[in-house]
């Protein structure tokens, strides 16, 4: 493993080589962030700078355009195999299923269930913990995006912001891009108090926000957070400062965006190598960290890029209406 440290706001650090050995993961303590706490306990988030980065790519491991967390394994899309997969932190991986021809961004449900975007198809997939698949709904324009909103409900980017019923399939337009496609939704999250809803754009690589009302409707008309260097957003997670991390393939490098618009480069780009197409957290698991992000890497066989940045996921912390997301 390579261990960089920041000296200042400008220092960007280098990217890592392969590396079949993942090694033992060391955090900015000096110790293993195996047991790293989530949901803020333990960061400083008034000093986001202060931590050391570590890089590592994990050879076995395999994620397209999305990545989801299940206890000690990490599942993705093996392009190559043309299936789901399953991998641990120690070096072994298994075909859960066989047979996916296309699998963009994805997501967990407590009872195993697996969803994905089909892009291919137009279509959100359910997987059941058995491996059983279902056409939850289609229809799709260009699908690409999935997260948990607050209210239980899958928010889906498909140019527009939908909402999908995880077990009827009933959608609804949310938030619907302009006629003239000035911009395109790909990748969406929400503030740690679900009061604003960040959307990572196409064609021109905006970070917009919309505020939620209490129901989280739209209240009037979004508004750009920040102008990425790039043009392409893949990914948009909120940490568990309230940042907002932003993986941008216009300029094939991972940003950090505060509330306020601030914009800073946290692994240099450049090189598609290395590029993180999505976002997912550790979980603090047999080896898997809290306080790391895991990201595919589409252009280097689909192995999968350990970054640690010190701090965790959002979603533990977030609230809707003031009352704890469960």
């Amino acid at each position: 493993m390579i261990i960089l440290g920041l000296a200042c706001v400008a220092t960007v650090p280098s990217l890592p080589t392969d590396s079949s050995d993942s090694g033992e993961p060391v955090d900015s303590a000096g110790d293993s962030g195996e047991t790293g706490e989530t949901g803020g306990v333990g960061y400083d988030c008034d000093d986001p700078w202060d931590f050391s980065e570590s890089f590592d790519v994990l050879s076995h491991a395999r994620g397209w355009h999305g990545l989801a967390m299940e206890g000690d394994k990490l599942l993705g899309w093996d392009q190559s195999a043309g299936a789901l997969v399953k991998a641990d932190y120690e070096g072994e991986r298994d075909t859960f299923v066989p047979g996916i021809g296309s699998a963009e961004q994805m997501v967990l449900r407590d009872n195993g269930d697996l969803f994905f975007v089909d892009s291919a198809g137009g279509a959100v997939i359910r997987v059941t913990p058995e491996g059983g698949q279902e056409r939850l709904t289609g229809g799709l324009y260009a699908g690409y995006g999935i997260v948990w909103g607050p209210d239980g409900k899958l928010w889906v980017s498909d140019g527009n912001v939908l909402k999908v019923d995880p077990d009827s399939g009933e959608m609804e337009t949310v938030l619907e891009m302009p006629a003239d496609e000035t911009w395109m939704a790909h990748a969406v999250d929400f503030s740690l108090d679900s009061t604003m809803l960040y959307v990572g754009t196409v064609p021109y690589g905006d970070l917009l926000q919309v505020e939620l009302d209490a129901e989280l409707n739209p209240v009037g008309e979004p508004e750009r957070l920040a102008k990425m260097p790039g043009h392409w957003i893949d990914a948009v997670s909120v940490d568990a400062c309230g940042d907002i991390w932003i993986a941008e393939f216009g300029q094939l490098s991972l940003y950090r965006v505060s509330p306020r618009g601030d914009r800073d480069e946290m692994v240099e780009g450049g090189r598609s190598r290395y590029y993180g197409h999505g976002i997912t957290w550790g979980n603090g698991v047999d080896g898997w960290r809290s306080d790391a992000i895991y990201q595919p890497l589409p252009y280097n066989g689909s192995k999968v890029l350990e970054v640690v940045i010190g701090v965790g996921d959002g979603a533990p912390l977030r609230t809707w209406n003031g009352s704890p997301v469960e």
